[in-house]
Order: structure tokens, then C-alpha cells, then sequence
């Protein structure tokens, strides 16, 4: 309700208006205690702008006789209304929403009147006054002591009126205004209605399109609050349904567009040969233009019409309507003694009541008043085209909402007293709209009435066909209900019989059956007809339309129904790869075989003995494992301990062999690095094997904290949707990606890069203890390698490409070492036994500046020819070789002391 300064402003402008303006107003003013305001659409809305248009005799006639009709039988019965007489106080809205809206400003002027009045009274002074100083008083005084608004008839009206009443607290009630906006009680807080919301019509529409099988329709509305609400609740509830709209058309309600939006929809729906069924969701404005088309296309005559209530109330005279036509209403029932009241009026006895009355018995007799009978022995009623509109009914549970409302605050009030006491002279607005919430009566079915959710009237519909009554007469037939249950389930009674037509269905027009194993794909050009297609091959049927992907490592089973695991699989020891990979490893297993034998058979000879025996062999060992690896990586069924174990293995075998690289190229630096007169110290065999422990022991503590911070696990990777691989070699938990390997080979890089430092300082030692070159080529091959494994391991995604790539690089590294650092020593021993010799092993390297000329021979070949040497070069030998011998006196020396 409006604050009172907003009434003010309100009250002085209509208190301006003249009263010869109201005075032209036609209305119906029917005196009475209590005063019920009233709309009907007694004229059609106006063409091409204009405000009313032709006079509606069965849609404005009838609803307003049947309140007045109604109204009497509340005043008769003093049962009810005590002492009380209600009067009526009617508008014509000519179904326009502008219209009705001006309308009702003429029940606020009286409500603005009353309120004032009451105000005064109270204070002793009036609380409004206009600028003449002057209450504001309104033309009609009856106008003042309206109590409730019954009306419109559409929702459009209905909508805009209740947008204007609630501001000032006054209820309406509407008899068949059914757009489910008006059951917003935020936003319409004072509107009843004694008709179901669309929402309940729309479960009707489509329930009769399950029940005969009709899952294909086309769907069209008028651009209106009645028909865009009508759509949502259509497409909202249509899949419930199993019903799909391939067309959704809006059209205009009032032909603007020169009935282009008619044709186009209309050619639209025509031109899909197997949609047959259209619903139409509009009011009777746009309903009438359709069927104007409809009649006149021989193609759209012949399709099956379902209509909300509006398309039956249309002019049906003549067979305007389709044959193959279902409208769905708010349950059709007769309103009793109201054929009996209409016969009985005549002009003479009722114009004074009904101001429209005159013109529209002139419409329906087709004559003057001038000159016919105003008085015939035969009334309305015997007129061939009357006929009762069988929603009358609703109009009577208005009036008698009202009615018993009113009786109860009578009752609470008057306590007992007849007619208006002073207590009930002023009502109150919310214990009226209190009141009319909680009213119960018998309706004209002698059944319960009371608004359901507190606001709209049951959901119960009657299904009407329009068809023939005898050989002439055409009219509407119910031929069955539709309900709504308290848990909101649909109950349909039909007689079939009387609708052949919607009998035949389209479940399969163009949704054909598919095979077992197929499902329905949407068609790309009808959005509800469906083509047989099957699912992929790594996917299971789940309904009719609809298919899963199997998760990786699954697949579907035969049935297609559910998705069963695909058998595991490892990595094939004997695919060609694997078969490549173990063939170099074998060869490096046999070759580090071959070196063991022959420094186990040589060992005493002094090449093995300066190459140190001991970190030979320990380097031999780290060879070695590193070829056995790749059968690990081969044949090891997947499993966290040799997960594990690769994974401590791949770190510790090249450590290994480092740290005796390593032990070696500083042991042999610290050796000839030393002054003459300085002797090295932890040279010993015993203490290089200590070194070695000492470094591989700190990469045995990486592995193993590596190990308990990413515990090893076997698990499964998916290469192909066929495939279901375990591995632990490239997946292992901890290792899911490449670069985690980085960690195991973090350590032996370093001492790579330190034993390489060392081969450097080292470049300068004897022929026999100088492994400069070999150790720095190792190295390097061995960075070149690696360089090239880790990007092509990072990137690989195949699993076996994988476990190729890393076997090989192992292989590929032990090759290296052993072909550096062993093969020159057995080709000394085996091919050249000449230079195992201790003087062969102390010959310095051409590149050594302490010996720039060449090595001498053996002490054989000295004595046999080699007499031409010079004798610069006899005395460079001789100066090499006693620094020898005072190396050779010292404990912690070489051992040369055992050549």
C-alpha cells in the first residue's frame, strides 16, 4: 500500500478530474451496503489501436449476467449476509490492458474517497484536502465502498490492474486469468483467482500428448504475459513428458507485423513433414488470428490443434473452429438457474440494471429496438447460437469468496447484529485479505472450494473437442478431466471415442526402433527426431540415447552394458627392442667377462698392476651390473622391491664406477704431483677401497632416503584403449615423471665432473699410470649420452620407448668405460706384451713436456739395435728413471718395487 504523501499527490489529481468526464464513463452501478467492482471484456480489444472494438456476447455478456445472477442469490439468503446487501459496480475492459488499467483508477478514486472520510471522522478533520481547501470526493459514491475487485478475464488484464490495486491494499479476484506471473505473492500480494494457474494446464497439454503417444510437437505463443509464462511451463515440464517441440514460434498479439509471424511460423512447422500436432499457448486475441489462418490453409486445417482455454473461447458459430481441435480449460461445468435468469431478462425490465444490455440484445436478435419486440415470448435463451459458457461457475466462487469473507468478519465484528455496524463501516485491508485466504464453501459441483497455496482456485481442467451436434450444430464437447493429486501426479480420464483423431501417435515417425546395440542420436536438422547410431568401441549403452566411456584400463563387455577390465599386461621381454636392448647388453656382459678373465689370468703383469688392481675390479663390478640392469628392466615381474631395487641400482652403479675413476685419477695425481723429496699419502690399495666406500656410501644414503620419502609401486599405465600395461620401470610412485631420475644420477655427475678434473692433472704421468685421455673421452661420451637419453625420455609417452631408451643409455655407458679405460690394457697384454714391461710403463706420452721424444723400448729391444739414440735422449731416460727409483724406495709408492 502507497505511504499517505503519495496518496495525496494521488488524491488531488483524480480529485481534479471533472465530474462530466466520469459522468460519460458507461458503467454498471448497481447499489448495495458493500459494493463488489467488477472488469469484463463486454467489447473485443480495438483493430489497429483503437481502445474497444464489436460487442462480445458469450466472453462479455454472460460473465457479467452471472455475477449479477450471483449476487442476488447472496443477497436473497440473509443466512449469510445478515442485514447486508451487496451491490456491484462493473467496467469494460475490452480484454486491453491500457483500457482496464484507466478503468480501475476509478475504483482507487473511491477507495481514495472512503479512506479519507474514515480518516476524518477519526481526527475531526480530514487528513487530505485539495488546493481549494475542499475534500476530495469522487462523482459515484458507491464507488466508496468497494471491498474487492473481481476481474479480469485475461491475464494481461488481470496483470496490470493488480499491478495498480495492490498499492492501495484493495483484493482481486480474477474467474480465469490462469498465467502463472500472477502467483508471485511478493510481487501481487492482494490477487486471487478462483481458476488453477497455467502451470496445472500445461501438466494437462502434455499429459494428453503421453497418453496418446505423441512425442513430437510443434509449440506457439503470443507474445504476452499470458503465452511467454505458458511457453516456460510447456518447455520446463515437456521432458517430464517425454515430449520434445521441434518448432517454438511467438507471434504477436495484435497482427502488427501484417501477419507475417503467422505465415512464417506456420510454413515453418508445414514443411516438416512428420509434425502433425500443434500446441498453442496464447491468448484469445492471437488465438483468433491463428485460426483465421488455420481455416484458410487446407494444410493447417488437417494438423491436430491442442489449445489452452482461450481457443474455445472463441466464436465457434457457423463451424468456426477446427475439427481436429483439443482445448484443455479449467473444469467446464453448468451454473445452475442461469439459463432461467437470461430468459427471464428483457430490455424493458433489465437496461436499467446492465447499460450494455440493449446493444446486445440488438446484436444477438439482429434488430432494432425501434422495431422489434422488446418483450418477446421467448428470450435469449432460445436463440439457436446461445449457449451457457460452462466457466460461469468461476465468476459464482468469486462473488461467494467475497460473500463468506465478508461473513466472517461480520461474525467477528457485529457480533450477531444485522446489517453494517459502525465497527465494520471501514474495513481493514489485512483482515480482509486474511479472511479471504482462509474462506471454504461448495462450489457448484458441491465440492469443497478454497484457494489453493492460498491464492489460485484447484487444479482441475476439463478437456473439450470441438465436433458436431447433429447435422448443423457445432459446439465444444468435454470429453474428459484432468486433475492434479496432492503429490502433484496427473490423473487424465478420456473418452477416446470422441477424438479418433489424436489416437495414432508419432513414437516412431521419426525415431526409429534400433538395433540392440545401437542408440538414438539427435538429427541435426529436427532437434526431436533421433537416428540409430552405435557407440564407440570403448564405450557402454547406458538407456536408449545415451553412452559412457569406460574408464582407461577398462572396456565394454559383449552386452555393451557394462565396462569390465581389460586383462594386465607387461612390458614384452621379447618384443624386438627388448631383444635389441638385452642383445647389447649380453655383448657388454660377455666383453666385461673377457676383461675379468684376462686381468685374472694377467694380473701380476705390470700394466694390470699400474691400473690398480683393486679399483679395476670394483670398476668391472659397477660395469657389469650396470649391463644386468636391463634384464632387470626386462624380465622383473612389476613389483615395488625391484622397482626399488632399479631405482637404487640405475644411482649406484654409475656412483660405483666414478668413485673407482675417481680414486684412480686422484690417487695417480697426488702420486706424480708430489715434489721429489715429498711422499704421498693414502695410496695404499686398502685406503683407495675406503675412498670408494666413502663415496658410494653418500649415494647409498640419497637412494635409500629417496626410497622412504617415494616409496616404490607398481602401476599401471594405459598406452592404448587396449592396453592395460604395469610397469615400474618409467612409472614407478615417485617417478611418474622423467626428470625424477634426475635424483639418482644427481651424485655420480658430480663425480664425473671431478674425476675428469683430475684426469686433467694427471696428463702428465707416465705412459702406464696416465689416463688422461681415457677418462676425459669417457666422460664426455658418457655427458653426450646422457644429453641425449633425458630429452627423449622426458618427452617419450610410450612406456616401452621408454624402458628401450633408458636400458640402452646404460649399455651404451658401460660399452664406453669399458672400450676407454680397459680395452687399451688388454690390447697391451694380449697383442703387445713387448710394452708390459716396467719400463714401458713409465715411458712418458708424446704430449708430456718432461719427455718430448719418444718412449724408449724395452730393455730387450734396447740391447738388439737401438745403439743410433742420441745422447741427449740416454740422458733424459736416465734423469726419468732415477727420479723412479727414489718413488719406487717409498713405502706408499706404486709397488713398482714388485715389477
Amino acid at each position: 500500500m502507497l505511504p499517505r504523501p503519495q496518496l495525496l499527490l494521488l488524491v488531488c489529481v483524480f480529485g481534479q478530474w471533472p465530474a462530466a468526464a466520469v459522468g460519460r464513463e458507461v458503467f454498471l452501478n448497481q447499489d448495495g451496503d458493500l459494493v463488489i467492482g467488477a472488469f469484463f471484456p463486454i467489447h473485443r480489444k480495438g483493430p489497429d489501436g483503437e481502445r474497444c472494438g464489436a460487442l462480445q456476447i458469450e466472453d462479455g455478456l454472460q460473465p457479467l449476467e452471472a455475477m449479477l445472477y450471483t449476487v442476488q442469490q447472496v443477497n436473497a439468503d440473509q443466512t449469510l449476509l445478515p442485514g447486508v446487501t451487496l451491490g456491484v459496480a462493473a467496467f469494460d475492459s475490452c480484454d486491453n490492458p491500457a483500457h482496464a488499467m484507466e478503468q480501475a483508477l476509478h475504483f482507487v478514486k473511491g477507495f481514495i474517497a472512503h479512506n479519507n472520510a474514515h480518516h476524518g471522522a477519526e481526527n475531526e478533520e480530514l487528513e487530505y484536502v485539495c488546493e481549494d481547501g475542499k475534500p476530495p470526493k469522487y462523482y459515484e459514491r458507491n464507488l466508496e465502498r468497494i471491498v474487492a475487485v473481481i476481474g479480469g478475464q485475461s491475464s494481461s488484464v488481470s496483470i496490470q490492474v493488480a499491478t495498480l490495486l495492490k498499492l492501495f491494499g484493495i483484493p482481486q479476484i480474477s474467474y480465469l486469468s490462469t498465467s502463472p506471473a500472477l502467483s508471485n505473492k511478493e510481487k501481487f500480494p492482494y490477487f486471487f483467482r478462483t481458476v488453477p494457474s497455467d502451470v496445472n494446464q500445461a501438466h494437462a497439454m502434455l499429459e494428453i500428448l503421453r497418453h496418446f503417444k505423441w512425442q513430437r510437437a510443434a509449440v506457439i505463443y503470443s507474445n504476452t504475459e499470458y503465452g511467454k509464462h505458458g511457453f516456460e511451463m510447456l518447455k520446463s515440464l515437456a521432458a517430464n513428458y517425454s515430449v520434445c517441440f521441434s518448432v517454438e514460434r511467438r507471434i504477436e498479439r495484435d497482427g502488427s507485423t501484417h501477419e507475417s509471424d503467422i505465415n512464417e511460423a506456420m510454413q515453418d512447422i508445414l514443411k516438416r513433414k512428420h509434425l502433425r500436432v500443434v500446441v498453442v499457448f496464447a491468448e484469445k486475441a492471437s488465438a483468433h488470428r491463428l485460426l483465421r489462418y488455420a481455416k484458410a490453409n487446407k494444410q493447417a486445417s488437417e494438423l491436430i490443434w491442442i489449445s489452452s482455454d482461450s481457443w474455445r473461447r472463441l466464436d465457434d458459430s457457423g463451424g468456426n473452429q477446427l475439427k481436429n481441435a483439443v482445448a484443455v480449460q479449467p473444469l467446464a461445468r453448468e451454473l445452475r438457474g442461469f439459463d432461467e435468469y437470461m430468459e427471464s431478462l428483457r430490455p424493458g425490465n433489465h437496461s436499467n440494471v446492465n447499460p450494455w444490455f440493449n446493444a446486445t440484445w440488438e446484436e444477438m436478435f439482429k434488430c432494432n429496438l425501434s422495431t422489434c419486440d422488446p418483450n418477446p415470448m421467448n428470450g435469449i435463451t432460445h436463440l439457436v447460437n446461445y449457449r451457457q459458457q460452462n466457466y460461469l461457475h468461476f465468476i459464482r466462487d468469486a462473488v461467494f469468496a467475497v460473500a463468506y469473507a465478508l461473513n466472517s468478519l461480520h461474525k467477528e465484528l457485529c457480533l450477531g447484529q444485522s446489517g453494517i455496524c459502525d465497527a465494520m463501516s471501514h474495513l481493514n485491508e489485512t483482515d480482509f485479505l486474511n479472511a479471504l485466504k482462509n474462506i471454504s464453501f461448495l462450489d457448484e459441483g458441491d465440492q469443497e472450494f478454497r484457494f489453493f497455496d492460498g491464492r489460485d482456485g484447484p487444479p482441475r481442467y476439463s478437456i473439450l473437442s470441438y465436433g458436431y451436434e447433429g447435422p448443423t450444430n457445432h459446439m465444444w464437447k468435454v470429453v474428459g478431466n484432468f486433475s492434479l493429486t496432492a503429490r502433484g501426479e496427473p490423473l487424465l480420464s478420456l473418452d477416446e471415442s470422441s477424438i479418433p483423431f489424436l489416437a495414432s501417435g508419432d513414437s516412431h515417425v521419426c525415431s526409429p526402433k534400433c538395433g540392440e546395440q545401437q542408440i538414438l542420436v539427435r538429427d541435426a536438422d529436427d532437434v526431436c527426431c533421433w537416428k540409430c547410431s552405435s557407440c564407440n568401441p570403448y564405450q557402454i549403452q547406458l538407456g536408449s540415447s545415451l553412452c559412457q566411456d569406460c574408464n582407461p584400463g577398462t572396456k565394454p563387455d559383449p552386452s555393451l552394458s557394462k565396462c569390465v577390465p581389460i586383462p594386465v599386461s607387461v612390458l614384452d621381454p621379447y618384443s624386438a627392442s627388448s631383444l635389441a636392448a638385452m642383445a647389447i647388453a649380453s655383448f657388454g656382459l660377455i666383453m666385461t667377462a673377457f676383461v675379468g678373465c684376462v686381468f685374472f689370468r694377467f694380473g701380476h703383469t705390470p700394466v694390470i698392476k699400474a691400473s690398480g688392481r683393486e679399483l679395476s675390479w670394483l670398476l668391472l663390478v659397477g660395469i657389469a651390473a650396470s649391463f644386468l640392469l636391463t634384464f632387470l628392466a626386462a624380465f622383473a615381474h612389476p613389483a615395488p622391491f625391484p622397482c626399488g631395487a632399479f631405482r637404487f641400482l640405475l644411482g649406484f652403479c654409475h656412483t660405483l664406477c666414478y668413485a673407482a675413476i675417481l680414486a684412480k685419477t686422484s690417487r695417480v695425481a697426488r702420486i706424480f704431483g708430489q715434489k721429489a723429496n715429498q711422499k704421498a699419502k693414502f695410496t695404499s690399495p686398502e685406503a683407495q677401497l675406503v675412498l670408494v666406500a666413502a663415496m658410494t656410501s653418500v649415494e647409498a644414503v640419497i637412494l635409500f632416503t629417496w626410497l622412504l620419502l617415494a616409496p616404490p609401486t607398481a602401476v599401471h599405465v594405459y598406452p592404448s584403449r587396449e592396453a592395460r600395461l604395469l610397469v615400474w620401470v618409467t612409472v614407478c610412485a615417485g617417478l611418474d615423471s622423467g626428470h625424477a631420475y634426475l635424483i639418482a644420477l644427481a651424485y655420480p655427475l658430480t663425480l664425473v665432473a671431478a674425476s675428469t678434473v683430475y684426469a686433467i692433472k694427471t696428463r702428465k704421468a707416465p705412459g702406464g699410470f696416465n689416463e688422461a685421455r681415457a677418462v676425459a673421452f669417457t666422460n664426455y661420451t658418457t655427458a653426450l649420452l646422457w644429453l641425449a637419453f633425458v630429452p627423449l625420455y622426458v618427452v617419450s609417452s610410450s612406456h616401452a620407448l621408454r624402458a628401450l631408451t633408458l636400458s640402452i643409455s646404460l649399455s651404451l655407458s658401460a660399452l664406453v668405460q669399458l672400450a676407454c679405460l680397459f680395452a687399451p690394457k688388454v690390447y697391451t697384454v694380449l697383442w703387445r706384451p713387448q710394452k708390459n714391461t716396467k719400463e714401458g710403463v713409465m715411458t712418458h706420452h708424446r704430449s708430456s713436456s718432461l719427455a718430448p721424444t719418444p718412449s724408449p723400448a724395452p730393455m730387450h729391444a734396447v740391447s738388439e739395435g737401438s745403439v743410433e739414440m742420441s745422447a741427449g735422449l740416454e740422458k733424459s731416460r736416465q734423469k726419468w728413471r732415477n727420479s723412479t727409483k727414489e718413488m719406487v724406495l717409498t713405502p706408499a709408492s706404486l709397488q713398482v718395487n714388485n715389477f
